[in-house]
């Protein structure tokens, strides 16, 4: 090959040595997700070891005084300011008290493919679907939160 005339795949090998898996350099982008994955655990766990207790009961303490939270609002007919509950912070304090204490649920998702027309036909292939029917009579046993109403609580006046 002359000086002048360039080489044919010059193009091709530049591509492949730009590629770290060609050049022999690092490993899979999976193998590299996973190392960090780790190293984040391992600090979060050293972090998590070092926050002293005392800090743990005063958040706990902090979201049980939220349950209570309140905002103002103008009330305009009796031309003053009240305090009305904050739902939102309320909801939120609840929810984070009940994942310290039973933690977070699992969020489920059900993906479906198949090769439907419309979505009545998708739906009764779900529906004539074993791995389908199997998934409904899996149920998770929860305890009641609230205690069973005895007869006089039951019982509802008419």
């Amino acid at each position: 090959m002359n000086q002048q005339e360039p080489d044919k795949d010059f193009v091709k090998k530049k591509i492949k040595a730009s590629n770290p898996k060609n050049r022999g350099v690092g490993s899979p982008p999976r193998a590299w997700g996973e190392r960090i994955i780790k190293k984040a655990a391992k600090k979060l766990a050293k972090l998590l070891d070092s926050i002293p207790d005392e800090y743990l009961d005063r958040a706990l303490r902090r979201l049980g005084e939220q349950l209570d939270a309140t905002k103002p609002m103008w009330d305009v007919n009796k031309k003053k300011m009240i305090d009305i509950p904050d739902e939102r912070i309320r909801q939120d304090a609840a929810a984070m008290i009940l994942a310290y204490k039973w933690g977070k649920p699992v969020d489920r998702a059900i993906t479906a493919h198949g090769d439907v027309d419309d979505f009545a036909a998708m739906l009764e292939k779900a529906r004539n679907s074993p791995a389908f029917l199997s998934s409904l009579q899996k149920t998770v046993e929860v305890p009641p939160v609230l205690p069973q109403p005895t007869r006089e609580e039951g019982v509802y006046a008419s």
